[in-house]
Protein backbone atom coordinates (compact mmCIF):
# COMPACT_ATOMS: atom_id res chain seq x y z
CA UNK A 1 0.00 0.00 0.00
CA UNK A 2 1.17 3.55 -0.88
CA UNK A 3 2.13 5.87 1.87
CA UNK A 4 -0.37 8.51 0.35
CA UNK A 5 -3.15 6.03 0.42
CA UNK A 6 -2.01 4.60 4.11
CA UNK A 7 -3.20 8.57 5.34
CA UNK A 8 -6.46 8.77 3.80
CA UNK A 9 -7.74 7.30 6.71
CA UNK A 10 -6.11 10.02 9.26
CA UNK A 11 -7.13 12.43 6.67
CA UNK A 12 -10.90 11.33 6.13
CA UNK A 13 -10.72 11.37 10.46
CA UNK A 14 -9.27 15.07 10.12
CA UNK A 15 -12.03 15.96 7.68
CA UNK A 16 -14.52 14.23 9.78
CA UNK A 17 -13.09 16.80 12.90
CA UNK A 18 -13.21 19.64 11.02
CA UNK A 19 -16.84 19.37 10.09
CA UNK A 20 -17.76 18.27 13.77
CA UNK A 21 -15.49 21.27 14.92
CA UNK A 22 -17.58 23.48 11.95
CA UNK A 23 -21.14 22.37 13.09
CA UNK A 24 -20.45 23.19 16.41
CA UNK A 25 -19.35 26.72 15.74
CA UNK A 26 -22.41 27.12 13.84
CA UNK A 27 -24.82 26.04 16.84
CA UNK A 28 -22.41 28.38 18.93
CA UNK A 29 -22.72 31.37 17.09
CA UNK A 30 -26.40 31.00 16.58
CA UNK A 31 -26.72 30.55 20.63
CA UNK A 32 -24.93 33.69 20.71
CA UNK A 33 -26.57 35.59 18.10
CA UNK A 34 -30.01 34.96 19.82
CA UNK A 35 -28.26 35.84 23.17
CA UNK A 36 -27.53 39.15 21.32
CA UNK A 37 -31.34 39.85 19.63
CA UNK A 38 -33.10 39.09 23.10
CA UNK A 39 -30.75 41.78 25.26
CA UNK A 40 -31.64 43.87 22.74
CA UNK A 41 -35.17 43.26 22.76
CA UNK A 42 -35.41 43.54 26.48
CA UNK A 43 -33.35 47.02 26.11
CA UNK A 44 -35.59 48.18 23.71
CA UNK A 45 -38.47 47.15 25.90
CA UNK A 46 -37.16 49.06 28.81
CA UNK A 47 -36.42 51.91 27.03
CA UNK A 48 -40.16 51.69 25.60
CA UNK A 49 -41.35 51.21 29.29
CA UNK A 50 -39.18 54.04 30.76
CA UNK A 51 -41.01 56.55 28.08
CA UNK A 52 -44.16 54.96 29.69
CA UNK A 53 -43.73 55.85 32.97
CA UNK A 54 -42.81 59.46 32.46
CA UNK A 55 -45.53 59.94 29.91
CA UNK A 56 -48.02 58.92 32.87
CA UNK A 57 -45.97 60.60 35.50
CA UNK A 58 -46.45 64.17 33.70
CA UNK A 59 -50.16 63.32 33.22
CA UNK A 60 -50.69 61.67 37.23
CA UNK A 61 -49.22 58.43 38.81
CA UNK A 62 -50.70 57.45 42.23
CA UNK A 63 -47.52 55.94 44.85
CA UNK A 64 -49.10 52.59 44.14
CA UNK A 65 -48.31 52.69 40.49
CA UNK A 66 -45.20 54.64 40.56
CA UNK A 67 -44.09 51.33 43.04
CA UNK A 68 -45.49 48.74 40.57
CA UNK A 69 -43.92 50.76 37.61
CA UNK A 70 -40.40 50.98 39.70
CA UNK A 71 -40.73 46.97 40.67
CA UNK A 72 -41.62 46.00 37.26
CA UNK A 73 -38.27 47.93 36.01
CA UNK A 74 -36.60 46.25 38.83
CA UNK A 75 -37.80 42.99 37.32
CA UNK A 76 -36.74 44.34 33.93
CA UNK A 77 -33.33 45.07 34.89
CA UNK A 78 -32.41 42.20 36.52
CA UNK A 79 -33.87 39.73 33.58
CA UNK A 80 -31.39 42.36 31.06
CA UNK A 81 -28.28 41.90 33.72
CA UNK A 82 -28.87 37.59 33.41
CA UNK A 83 -29.00 37.88 29.77
CA UNK A 84 -25.99 40.01 29.54
CA UNK A 85 -24.17 37.30 32.13
CA UNK A 86 -25.93 34.48 29.29
CA UNK A 87 -24.82 36.77 26.12
CA UNK A 88 -21.15 36.81 27.61
CA UNK A 89 -20.65 33.06 28.76
CA UNK A 90 -22.03 32.36 24.48
CA UNK A 91 -19.78 34.66 23.34
CA UNK A 92 -16.57 33.16 25.66
CA UNK A 93 -17.93 29.88 24.42
CA UNK A 94 -17.98 30.66 20.72
CA UNK A 95 -14.43 31.79 21.11
CA UNK A 96 -13.16 28.72 22.07
CA UNK A 97 -15.44 26.46 20.10
CA UNK A 98 -13.78 28.52 17.08
CA UNK A 99 -9.97 27.93 18.30
CA UNK A 100 -11.10 24.54 18.45
CA UNK A 101 -12.16 24.87 14.91
CA UNK A 102 -9.10 26.46 14.00
CA UNK A 103 -7.29 24.06 15.29
CA UNK A 104 -8.66 20.95 13.36
CA UNK A 105 -8.79 22.70 9.91
CA UNK A 106 -4.90 23.72 10.87
CA UNK A 107 -4.48 19.92 11.71
CA UNK A 108 -6.39 18.96 8.31
CA UNK A 109 -4.42 21.34 5.86
CA UNK A 110 -1.35 19.65 7.41
CA UNK A 111 -2.34 16.49 6.65
CA UNK A 112 -3.50 16.79 2.78
CA UNK A 113 -0.33 18.86 2.56
CA UNK A 114 1.57 15.75 3.76
CA UNK A 115 -0.56 13.53 1.53
CA UNK A 116 0.13 15.90 -1.65
CA UNK A 117 3.79 15.37 -1.10
CA UNK A 118 3.64 11.87 -0.74
CA UNK A 119 1.57 11.65 -3.98
CA UNK A 120 3.97 13.81 -5.40
CA UNK A 121 7.07 11.77 -4.57
CA UNK A 122 5.20 8.50 -5.62
CA UNK A 123 4.41 9.90 -9.42
CA UNK A 124 8.41 11.06 -9.26
CA UNK A 125 9.11 7.40 -8.40
CA UNK A 126 6.65 5.83 -11.14
CA UNK A 127 8.07 8.20 -13.73
CA UNK A 128 11.81 7.35 -12.51
CA UNK A 129 10.90 3.73 -12.58
CA UNK A 130 9.17 4.01 -16.00
CA UNK A 131 12.42 5.97 -17.60
CA UNK A 132 14.38 3.23 -15.87
CA UNK A 133 12.32 0.12 -17.80
CA UNK A 134 12.37 2.56 -20.96
CA UNK A 135 16.18 2.71 -20.84
CA UNK A 136 16.67 -0.86 -20.27
CA UNK A 137 14.15 -1.57 -23.07
CA UNK A 138 16.17 0.59 -25.31
CA UNK A 139 19.19 -1.09 -24.39
CA UNK A 140 17.77 -4.61 -24.65
CA UNK A 141 16.63 -3.81 -28.52
CA UNK A 142 20.12 -2.22 -29.25
CA UNK A 143 22.13 -5.03 -28.34
CA UNK A 144 20.22 -7.19 -30.46
CA UNK A 145 20.69 -5.32 -33.29
CA UNK A 146 23.21 -6.84 -35.67
CA UNK A 147 25.96 -4.88 -36.20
Amino acid sequence: MKSSQRLDPIIDKARKSEELAARALAEACNRQEGAHQKLAELEAYRTEYVEGLHYKSRTGLNAMQMKDYQAFLGRLDEAIRQQQQLLASFEQEAAQVRERWMQEKQRLSALGKLGDRHRQRERLDSDRLEQLETNEHALRRWRRVPG
